[in-house]
């Protein structure tokens, strides 16, 4: 799992683990201390990255002629801010952030609503944070297009602002958000149900248990769209991978065109069973290697679902 998406994970745990428990009003602070802290700790966040990235430009033009180097400290603050959004976020909740949104506005006793706005710090400081880092991250991008013209490979499109941010929500916010927040909103459910004696405590366990392996087995109709993969075109390669998945035996729902934005060189498999299987492919990949160095790569993929590794994936 990429660096972002588990940044995210943690995030989430954080916000969920630290949420106030149900009952009655704790007599928090007044509304206004959590609310300043929550914008404070979203302003160190921007705060934190705009330093990164303008250190990160500097050492890049420093070293014009000569490889791009970054230097120790700009990845360092970079690594320090993304543990500050996790940190920051622990500390935002035990400061009172939670039972501002649990109590002072009276959400508890609304499914999922609480936990969205739990989260709603740090998933905009992280929406600060891929903004301002952008400025740092178009420079790396054009080096690295500088160097495929060189050696005569091709060269991604060079990202807007908003493409960026896009990119990096769909990839690695949404990746995590989406099934998370269908689990979390399941569980609420049955917790009111529960509540209200529709159901018992064991019932609503053993639903509870159905219902999340439900939405984790059917996520990977979610993500394919939330990451915009297309069905691979029709012709020679296509040809020969749904050849290949016949002669193999591998059931999927479909080979896909999986858009990184030029960043990703690799290919994956995701779904436990055929009906919500796919195939993903990356622009990178298909962009760079020939039909045969597809196949392959293909052919591997396909070997952890003949061997049943997606399961421990």
């Amino acid at each position: 799992m990429p660096a972002m998406q588990i940044l995210v994970v943690a995030g989430f745990v954080v916000a969920m683990s630290l949420m106030p428990a149900s009952g009655p009003d704790p007599a928090p602070p007044a509304w206004w201390l959590p609310a300043l802290l929550a914008a404070g700790y979203v302003a160190v966040a921007y705060s934190a990255t705009r330093l990164t990235a303008g250190l990160g430009l500097r050492r890049l033009m420093r070293s014009q002629g000569g490889p791009p180097r970054l230097g120790k400290v700009p990845v360092a603050l970079a690594l320090a801010t993304q543990v500050y959004l996790v940190a920051g976020l622990a500390g935002l909740m035990l400061l009172g952030w939670g039972d501002l949104v649990f109590h002072r506005l009276a959400l508890g006793a609304v499914p999922l609503a609480p936990k969205v706005l739990a989260v709603a710090p740090f998933v905009l400081a992280l929406c600060v944070h891929w903004w301002t880092i952008y400025p740092l991250q178009r420079a790396l991008r054009m080096q690295l297009s500088q160097d495929l013209a060189m050696a005569g490979e091709p060269v991604p499109r060079t990202w807007s602002r908003g493409e960026f941010l896009g990119l990096n929500i769909r990839h690695s916010l949404l990746f995590v958000a989406v099934p998370a927040g269908a689990i979390v909103l399941m569980l609420d459910i049955l917790a009111w149900a529960q509540s209200a004696n529709w159901l018992g405590s064991d019932v609503a366990g053993v639903i509870g248990v159905l219902a999340s392996g439900c939405v984790l087995l059917l996520a990977p109709a979610a993500i394919v769209r939330i990451w915009r993969a297309y069905p691979l075109p029709a012709g020679p390669l296509r040809a020969e991978l749904d050849d290949r998945c016949r002669r193999m035996k591998l059931t999927c729902r479909e080979i896909l065109v999986w858009q990184t934005g030029g960043t990703i060189a690799n290919a994956g498999v995701m779904g436990l069973i055929g009906p919500v299987r796919y195939v993903l492919l990356s622009d990178v990949l298909l962009e760079r290697m020939d039909d045969e160095q597809v196949e392959a790569i293909f052919a591997h993929e396909a070997g952890h679902v003949a061997c049943r590794h997606i399961p421990y994936m």
